[in-house]
């Protein structure tokens, strides 16, 4: 009797292992947990490209794309009157090395204008080679990231 139970025991176990082996991990990281009227009524981003999907040690990468400004803002998130745009990335793989606005480069954080479509471009190097999910998002002041 003691050893059935043994062998049913061991048999559950081997079942559950091979089920978690074909699970994949997720790739995203969590953009979708921001509540919808901020996602879709504050930075509307469009035509985002990035210039290849794998990099190696310092090897350039370019996020490049578009975005437009709400203009019915909403009153719960903080004006965009110092915002940061930035890449986010799962730790320190790349490294930002320009950073265009509007054909301009630009280093600093900018106040942008409800109802404002602007173009960017953000030239970045790779530090750890690799395949990751990057995307562009901006860091406002007193507020939440704004990420497409």
């Amino acid at each position: 009797m003691k050893i059935r139970i043994t062998k049913w025991v061991y048999t559950i176990g081997l079942i559950i292992i091979g089920l978690g082996g074909p699970v994949q991990t997720a790739l995203a990281h969590g953009e979708k947990a921001l509540e919808p009227f901020i996602r879709m009524r504050t930075i509307q981003w469009y035509d985002v490209a990035w210039s290849k999907q794998q990099f190696k040690v310092n090897e350039e990468v370019t996020v490049s794309g578009r975005f437009h400004v709400a203009e019915d803002w909403p009153v719960s998130v903080p004006k965009p009157d110092a915002a940061f745009l930035n890449v986010s990335t799962p730790g320190p793989v790349l490294i930002r090395t320009e950073r265009w606005l509007n054909g301009k480069p630009w280093v600093n954080s900018v106040a942008l204008q409800p109802g404002g479509d602007y173009e960017f471009k953000i030239v970045l190097k790779g530090r750890l080679p690799g395949r990751y999910h990057i995307h562009p998002f901006f860091n406002l002041k007193d507020a939440v990231s704004m990420a497409p």
